[in-house]
């Protein structure tokens, strides 16, 4: 009888260990999950535009009519600056569009394109 109650417990001893391994792994996974999902969110953020680079777009874009996507002749609606990385990548702004504005915050909408290098 007390072989029978020996591999029991010795059934039930590996069963928590395989059990313990499963709950490392899954917790494993789950905090790298957390991280992908953080760094996702962090990226997608949006691009902080210089506030020197703001106003120059905005003295780059002006509209026939609030509302309207048609710009007045003259007025490009684009600038190009220098990317804040090391290499000579330029990005072009443009279509300057939702601007909201709060004491110390100002938010809108612009397209962002890349233009590297030749």
């Amino acid at each position: 009888m007390s072989d029978s109650s020996n591999n029991s417990n010795r059934k039930s001893n590996s069963d928590r260990n395989i059990s313990s391994g499963q709950v490392i792994w899954y917790i494993l996974l789950g905090g790298m999950l957390v991280l992908l999902i953080g760094a996702f969110v962090v990226n997608n953020s949006g691009y902080r535009l210089e506030y020197s680079d703001f106003v120059r777009l905005v003295e780059a874009t002006k509209y026939s009519q609030p509302g309207s996507t048609n710009l007045v002749e003259g007025f490009e609606g684009k600038i190009v600056i220098s990317s804040k990385t090391k290499n000579e990548t330029k990005i072009e702004l443009s279509n300057l569009k939702n601007i909201q504005m709060s004491n110390d915050l100002i938010t809108g909408k612009v397209q962002y394109r890349l233009i590297k290098p030749d």
